[in-house]
């Protein structure tokens, strides 16, 4: 999968970042990847150290880790990602009156999240655990980023 993500010229980013520059060099935004940080059963491949190799102190950081129960312990306390992307919960696959059963285990398991003006954003997906869906529409989302005058 990783040969064929990089023959379609996608980059992954797997406890790594890469900066983008506004023409004028004055601006940049830190786009971070981090290794999924698995419990239990699933294999731990996180490394925030690494992640955040020479990402300075006032940078502005976009990161993405799959795995949102991580956001509180790990990413709010080791980063200074100012907006968090994850998955993993796939809104549960089932809402029923919009209880789902994976508000029962994820804190944060669909949505946006504030915490000390930083930001988590989950997105159920468009992929499926389970062979189908039930009240959990797949979701693609749109981020625009503007900058404060």
């Amino acid at each position: 999968m990783r040969e064929y993500e990089k023959s379609i010229g996608w980059q992954l980013l797997n406890n790594e970042h890469k900066a983008y520059y506004s023409a004028n060099h004055k601006d940049s935004i830190i786009i971070a990847g981090e290794g999924n940080c698995g419990t239990g059963r699933f294999p731990d491949w996180s490394d925030m150290k690494k992640t955040m190799r020479g990402v300075k102190k006032n940078d502005c950081v976009i990161l993405m880790q799959h795995d949102p129960m991580t956001w509180q312990s790990r990413i709010l306390p080791k980063s200074n990602a100012a907006l968090t992307l994850s998955g993993h919960t796939h809104g549960g696959q089932i809402s029923i009156f919009g209880l789902r059963p994976s508000a029962l285990v994820y804190p944060n398991d669909r949505g946006l999240y504030e915490k000390q003006g930083r930001y988590l954003y989950v997105t159920s997906g468009i992929g499926a655990l389970l062979p189908f869906r039930l009240g959990v529409p797949p979701e693609i989302t749109i981020i625009t980023l503007k900058i404060k005058k």
